[in-house]
């Protein structure tokens, strides 16, 4: 998985990782909070976060993704204790995905991660 931290300093959202297919199947890459890769603070309580998708063969699209936010990178990686899970969520959309998970916290750091489906509804890791 690919990992960026970013401390945030007034409540933001933070670790970023992307899925990946064991498929080499569509991948999310090149995530962002606020326009930022690795923002160090963002200043609002509801960033929002993009991602660009690579793979998947020619002409493949997003079909649906799946964000899981976690207060630790240890939580986010033993997938428990998320303080945001938008489950599956059949949508195209990877840009400016508003985050509505628990409030976040000054000065906090946040771990998460995208699972994105490719049209053929195959799920990266």
């Amino acid at each position: 998985m690919n990992i960026k931290m970013c401390a945030p300093f007034l409540a933001a959202l933070c670790v970023l990782s992307a899925s990946q297919s064991a498929r080499a199947e569509l991948t999310a890459a090149e995530l962002r909070c606020d326009y930022k890769s690795d923002p160090i603070g963002i200043g609002v309580n509801n960033p929002k976060l993009s991602w660009k998708l690579f793979g998947g063969g020619r002409g493949q699209v997003q079909s649906a993704y799946q964000i899981i936010a976690a207060r630790t990178q240890y939580d986010l990686n033993h997938e428990k204790d998320f303080i945001w899970n938008t489950g599956k969520v059949a949508s195209s959309r990877a840009f400016q995905v508003p985050y509505s998970g628990s409030s976040l916290f000054s000065r906090e750091k946040i771990y998460w991660k995208i699972r994105a489906w490719d049209g053929n509804d195959h799920a990266g890791q």
